[in-house]
């Protein structure tokens, strides 16, 4: 994990700032673009709906859905 790696570095007398994460927007044409993430999930079908519902809160567009046997 970053926090047990930081803390051996502070130990061996590294100094550094660590921030929180952000997003960085890119802006385009005067339009505003943010960085996306395309993703392949591939879960058992009793799963799907709770998946649909994670990824739902995250804003996520789903463009294909594929059943298998």
């Amino acid at each position: 994990h970053l926090a047990i790696l930081i803390e051996t570095m502070r130990r061996e007398g590294y100094e550094f700032a660590v921030s929180r994460p952000e997003v960085i927007f890119k802006e385009e044409e005067e339009r505003r673009l943010e960085p996306i993430e395309q993703v392949f999930v591939e879960v058992a079908q009793e799963y799907l709906g709770p998946v649909q519902e994670m990824l739902g809160r995250r804003r996520a567009l789903m463009q294909n859905i594929h059943y298998g046997e």
